[in-house]
């Protein structure tokens, strides 16, 4: 499952764009077909949060660290529970610096 890149900002104040992959496998077919209305978006909602939390909460150092995708994958996993998935891997597939522009009218 393939998280679109996020446009976030590091506890040391670095503008950085994130994406994921989550990798996962279902836990319990029950609740993830009769009680998630979409496990799909249930999944992406829940990492999407989980990913924007983990990141505020590093610096971009340690977000670049090869620890910090099992941090992820830990959070996902916690974000997700409930909705009969197993949140096996979470993989960046982008990590970069970026400047962001603000327009205020």
């Amino acid at each position: 499952n393939n998280l679109l890149a996020q446009s976030l900002t590091t506890k040391d104040g670095k503008n950085i764009v994130v994406g994921a992959v989550v990798t996962l496998e279902i836990s319990d077919v029950r609740v993830a077909t009769l009680e998630v209305e979409g496990v799909d978006d249930a999944l992406q909602d829940a990492c999407y949060g989980a990913v924007g939390l983990a990141v505020a909460a590093h610096t971009y150092d340690e977000v670049r660290s090869e620890d910090f995708p099992h941090y992820l994958a830990k959070m996902c996993r916690r974000a997700a529970k409930g909705f009969g998935i197993n949140i096996i891997r979470v993989q960046l597939s982008d990590l970069t610096l970026a400047k962001t522009l603000r327009i205020q009218q």
